[in-house]
């Protein structure tokens, strides 16, 4: 067997040195590659110097995720670094990071002492974009499949919550115009705020803000819900609302979680996960808002419901009281009429019973011995006898008398 080179054929019988041997891979390497080459792997390690060279470790997994199938050690030097960072960042938002998959033009090269390494001369980090964007399509597929893309948004959500604890930055715009917007309101709603800070961007933000939902978890009942804001910026600023480990700590937080992390045109992993998911700090502030404008229109309609139902039944018992009192009217006249005739009747047998009443009609009254005569079968002859008229009285003494009854019919 023999290992052929373009300089030497070298017997597999002949000893060599160490040096030698790593000489003629070296050689070997240069000839296979004597031109830079795209390469696409994952970072399993970055570590830049003071010098500003950047060292990376690159790996390729078996599949299954069972182990490494491959490594190698690349680096970019300082001259292209300069180059290479910044345009990187740019574009995804973020610095090179570990595992993330990159597209690189690299120069394989063998060194004696160092053995084989990736000389880094550029960066496609539009590809890295794209395998960001693949990223949290698996991240989302992954969210729904272990269902939790909506077990926030099934928590109920206070009728009026006044007690807000806010994850934000301090010196975020978004924060002061959530702020401003809050307390300046018309309807005179106060609310009670408590800021937990956490940083709004990068690499250290997922792990930030998980830490203040564990502080605002510890205290729970003093909250009726958790909103998540920041203003607006580059859509690389905002990757981190894509993170995986941050949306399942929405998700599963036991307060509705209102989320504001950009612009209008953002939606981030963090907004489909949690209870509502809107636009911009702004917009969760009229959010709250709206809950107090909608309670307080329901409770005037109800006000004016209400009157509307009293002026009806008292306009109704106005009406009955009008039909009971024509009622009585009519009850009471027919009374005094039925009383009027009956006092007529009386008042007639009264005036019946009055002797100058009964005399002024024609009739006479006998008198005998000072007392009416009642019976005319009772006059004896002999007898004086008063006869009484209207316009005077007759005396005589009775000397012939014969009593004649009258026949009843």
């Amino acid at each position: 067997m023999y290992l052929v080179s373009n300089i030497n054929v070298v017997s597999m019988e002949e000893k060599l040195t160490l040096l030698q041997l790593q000489e003629m891979i070296q050689e070997g390497v240069s000839e296979i590659f004597p031109q830079s080459l795209q390469l696409v792997s994952e970072v399993s390690s970055v570590k830049e110097n003071a010098s500003g060279h950047c060292y990376l470790e690159l790996v390729e997994w078996q599949e299954g995720g069972r182990g490494p199938a491959a490594k190698a050690r690349a680096m970019i030097w300082s001259s292209a670094y300069r180059i290479i960072k910044p345009l990187f960042k740019s574009a995804t938002g973020r610095d090179i990071e570990v595992g993330m998959h990159l597209l690189m033009r690299v120069q394989p090269q063998y060194s004696p002492l160092y053995g084989l390494s990736l000389i880094i001369s550029d960066i496609d980090p539009l590809f890295t974009v794209g395998e960001m964007e693949l990223a949290r399509q698996r991240t989302i597929e992954r969210l729904q499949k272990e269902g939790l893309m909506e077990m926030n948004s099934l928590l109920p959500l206070p009728l009026l919550p006044s007690r807000i604890a806010i994850v934000s930055s301090p010196t975020a715009a978004g924060y002061a115009d959530f702020m401003n917007h809050l307390q300046e309101n018309q309807l005179g709603v106060n609310f009670l705020t408590e800021l937990f800070v956490a940083p709004m961007q990068g690499d250290e933000a997922p792990d930030g803000i998980i830490a203040a939902l564990e502080r605002i978890a510890q205290r729970q009942e003093e909250f009726d819900l958790v909103v998540l804001i920041r203003g607006g910026g580059a859509v690389t600023d905002l990757i981190s609302f894509d993170n995986y480990d941050l949306a399942v700590n929405i998700a599963n937080f036991p307060l509705p979680v209102i989320t504001g992390v950009g612009h209008e045109t953002d939606y981030h992993i963090c907004d489909m996960v949690a209870h509502t998911g809107l636009k911009t700090p702004t917009a969760v502030a009229d959010f709250l808002l709206d809950a107090f404008a909608r309670e307080r229109e329901a409770l005037e309609s109800m006000a004016t419901r209400i009157a509307n139902l009293l002026m009806l039944k008292i306009k109704e018992q106005n009406r009955n009281l009008d039909i009971m009192k024509e009622r009585m009217r009519f009850a009471l006249k027919g009374r005094v009429e039925r009383e009027l005739g009956r006092l007529g009747l009386m008042e007639a047998a009264l005036k019946s019973a009055i002797p100058e009443e009964v005399l002024s009609k024609g009739f006479a009254m006998l008198y005998s011995n000072g007392s009416r005569v009642r019976s005319l079968a009772g006059i004896e002859e002999g007898q004086r006898i008063e006869i009484a008229m209207s316009d005077g009285v007759l005396r005589l003494r009775a000397t012939e008398v014969e009593f004649i009854p009258l026949k009843k019919s």
